[in-house]
């Protein structure tokens, strides 16, 4: 019996630094948990902070170092352009927030910014969501971050979460 769980162990000891390592989140590279559309200016965390533990990763965004590892690893995450008014790409966006099952903490048409909660399905991680539409010369402009509270490493899920909201913009 105990051969049994010795090598059960080390086979699921095995699946896991397969996971971590197709991830990229060993020691060989830098980690990250938060995703935006724009890593020079990405949209600042507000509302949510008062619905985080004071133990939970910190809302800043970590900087050139994280925008380089983001830009290896997800390439594709980028802006939204639209050929819509800053009060269409509003209502569109906070629509599409709703569809997705987020928990929209905050909205304020006047500074452009959503806010929400999104919760994973497996272990119930709450990761936060802030959206950002500017005007832009001919319509709008969406940024999205997503960041997850705790952990150093999303797994991925943040981009994923990114990559479906953008992909919302094309039905």
């Amino acid at each position: 019996m105990q051969k049994r769980t010795v090598t059960t162990l080390l086979l699921l000891l095995a699946l896991l630094s397969v996971i971590l390592l197709y991830q990229g989140v060993l020691l060989v590279r830098t980690p990250i948990n938060d995703i935006t559309t724009d890593t020079i200016n990405p949209p600042a965390f507000s509302a949510v902070i008062a619905h985080r533990h004071k133990r939970n990763n910190p809302t800043e965004y970590g900087g050139p170092l994280v925008a380089a590892r983001q830009a290896e690893l997800y390439p594709d995450i980028k802006p939204i352009y639209l050929d819509l008014s800053l009060a269409e790409a509003f209502a569109k966006t906070l629509k599409i927030a709703d569809n997705m099952g987020w928990e929209v903490i905050a909205t304020d048409e006047n500074k452009q910014i959503i806010e929400a909660i999104d919760v994973t399905p497996l272990f119930r991680f709450k990761d936060d969501i802030v959206i950002r539409i500017t005007s832009k010369d001919t319509g709008s402009r969406i940024d999205i971050r997503s960041q997850s509270r705790v952990g150093r490493s999303d797994l991925g899920k943040n981009a994923s979460r990114i990559r479906s909201f953008i992909a919302n913009f094309s039905n």
